[in-house]
């Protein structure tokens, strides 16, 4: 029986179809059928940014969250969708807050890019 866990902000809410009766709420992990899984799971982190998934001592943070229900579910994929927000809306805002190019805070943000794939596979 082949388990997935899809993680990351709201727009990971939009993966499979929701069953009926289930509910999609923020820092939940909801039920879902994906083709391919016996077994899929959905969990939406208000804010959970490629840029924000690293171990801290905050117990709330999106790092601390995945932990938990990576132990509680025990799947066999997990899925991380941490990568939209920081591919579009963080770049504009990095260059309009610090009067950059757009192409520099690209290059910024994809240079960041190994930190990430770092803390997924610690997870």
């Amino acid at each position: 029986m082949a388990t997935v866990l899809c993680v990351g902000d709201s727009h990971m809410r939009l993966v499979g179809i929701k069953p009926r009766g289930a509910l999609f709420r923020y820092e939940r992990i909801s039920p879902t059928r994906i083709a391919g899984f016996d077994t899929a799971h959905i969990l939406s982190l208000r804010g959970a940014t490629a840029a924000g998934l690293r171990q801290k001592s905050d117990r709330t943070g999106s790092y601390a969250r995945v932990a938990r229900a990576i132990a509680r579910l025990d799947p066999d994929t997990v899925c991380f969708g941490f990568g939209q927000v920081d591919a579009e809306l963080s770049c504009y805002f990095m260059a309009l807050r610090d009067g950059i190019s757009l192409a520099e805070a690209t290059r910024a943000k994809r240079a960041a890019m190994p930190r990430y794939l770092r803390n997924c596979l610690r997870l």
